[in-house]
């Protein structure tokens, strides 16, 4: 038993590096990493946000622009980067409990510590790492009439294990006689994917005098290249220890993977060898198309609504392409045979077979939002206040993205014209559980800086933060 413990370590440790080293290069996904600004405000961002910081998330936002003027990202000032890493489970007290030692010695857990530390997977055992950037953004509106433009080249690397309790109870408590295993709450997805984008917006102002000012529709179209991905599609294995400490069970779990040539992956399969040439233009693994939707109505020169269906498409896996399939009856009645034990180390780690393709969907995601922007005379602070409520709910399990909903709250707060903008939220749901973000915006009338973090809880409680996020940008506005 303790074989089968080590083995499956073995291939979570793998898969945690891959999604932790992830180092490739616009929001994505339903939780996913974001620009700064959306950030700071929670990823409240379906009505508020406007320009190039709605690309992605809502391409009829790109009409909230000022006739005739142009926004752009380069890496230059700052780069449009954001980072998300954590658990829904662990915070960094119990960490350091369980794996910290005493006195540099490894801590003996009590039979309360490991019921204590087997139920913190109870509802949970999931870690994520998510890392975005944009390359280039452009938009420009030179008319109402003509509409708004936008090009975007944004990337995303990250992915998401969740760690199966049976793995945890196996190792705090043995193989334990007449008990049964199951491993089916297991999942793995990983991979780095591209976006080429072209926007457009338009804007259609109401004649009558009434309520509804204005109706803004737009519609995203993308190029999306893939350069890996790997994940499990499919599990369904258990164990069972008998009254003699025989073993049975069935493993039953296929996954596929596919990696750009610059990779130089690999496989046991493969007879030849790969020269790696890593680089931010390697050719890809994998091709798809993909489009956004969306819809904004302006209410009372105040309110805005906003709908939106973002990435709404697949990506077709081509090169390197594998499948890795398990599929075998499992029995083992003396541990300390090494045959058994090696014949049932391979029944684990099953065959790998190149395949031609295989296709995944886009992380697609239904978006509503409500804006809300404070009247000078309503307003009870100095400045201005926007106001913004959101609701993001995802389709698919693909990184950055979460089939539980999400809705958060957010506010934008400039006090004076030589003050800062101050922006704060909270997130409740999706793949982040409960978040408080803050961010920092300055404009210097030319350039935009943004900094922000969606997990505060990290800063100003850090021994009981599960999770750690940044991020920061700049926009340039003419």
């Amino acid at each position: 038993m303790k074989n089968i413990f080590i083995l499956k370590n073995l291939l979570f440790a793998i898969f945690l590096i891959g999604v932790v080293s992830s180092t490739a290069f616009p929001q994505f996904g339903s939780s996913g990493t974001i620009d700064a600004r959306s950030m700071g405000l929670a990823k409240t961002y379906n009505s508020t946000s406007m320009g190039i910081y709605s690309i992605g998330i809502n391409p009829a936002n790109l009409s909230i622009m000022d006739e005739g003027s142009v926004e752009f990202s380069t890496i230059i000032p700052l780069p449009f980067i954001s980072f998300h890493s954590g658990t829904d489970f662990l915070s960094m007290n119990q960490l350091n409990y369980y794996f910290g030692g005493v006195d540099g010695k490894a801590r003996v857990l009590t039979e309360n510590d490991k019921q204590d530390f087997n139920e913190l997977f109870s509802d949970g055992g999931a870690v994520f790492a998510n890392f975005s950037t944009t390359l280039f953004s452009f938009a420009l509106k030179s008319s109402i009439e003509t509409g708004s433009f936008a090009l975007s080249v944004s990337d995303f690397a990250g992915g998401n294990v969740t760690i199966p309790q049976a793995i945890v109870d196996l190792g705090l408590n043995g193989n334990q006689p007449g008990k049964k295993y199951d491993f089916n709450d297991e999942k793995f997805k990983s991979w780095w994917i591209r976006n080429y984008g072209i926007s457009y917006s338009r804007e259609f102002p109401m004649e009558s005098e009434g309520w509804l000012k204005n109706i803004s529709a737009g519609i995203s179209f993308k190029l999306v290249h893939g350069y890996y991905y790997a994940g499990i599609e499919k599990v369904n294995t258990n164990i069972e220890t008998g009254s003699y400490n025989e073993i049975t069970g069935n493993a039953d779990m296929i996954g596929y993977s596919a990696f750009s040539d610059g990779f130089g992956v690999k496989y046991d399969f493969d007879s030849l060898e790969h020269e790696s040439k890593l680089g931010l233009f390697m050719p890809p693994a994998g091709n798809g198309f993909g489009f956004d939707l969306g819809l904004s109505f302006r209410l009372e020169d105040n309110w805005n609504v906003s709908f939106a269906l973002t990435d709404i498409g697949s990506i077709n896996w081509t090169k390197n392409a594998a499948k890795f399939n398990v599929e075998s009856e499992i029995f083992i009645d003396d541990l300390t045979n090494e045959e058994q034990l090696d014949s049932l180390k391979d029944k684990f780690t099953g065959n790998a077979e190149a395949i031609g393709s295989f296709s995944t969907g886009l992380p697609t995601v239904f978006r509503f939002g409500l804006g809300y922007a404070v009247n000078e005379e309503d307003n009870f602070l100095p400045g201005t206040l926007l106001l913004g409520l959101d609701y993001n709910q995802g389709f698919n399990d693909l990184p950055g993205n979460s089939l539980t909903p999400r809705v958060s709250f957010g506010f934008e707060w400039k006090p004076g014209d030589w003050i800062p903008y101050l922006r704060s939220g909270i997130s409740i749901g999706g793949s982040d559980g409960f978040a408080w973000a803050v961010g920092l915006g300055l404009y210097t009338g030319v350039i935009e800086f943004n900094f922000a973090t969606s997990y505060f809880q990290t800063i100003v409680s850090p021994n009981a933060a599960k999770q750690i996020s940044f991020a920061f940008g700049s926009r340039w506005k003419f």
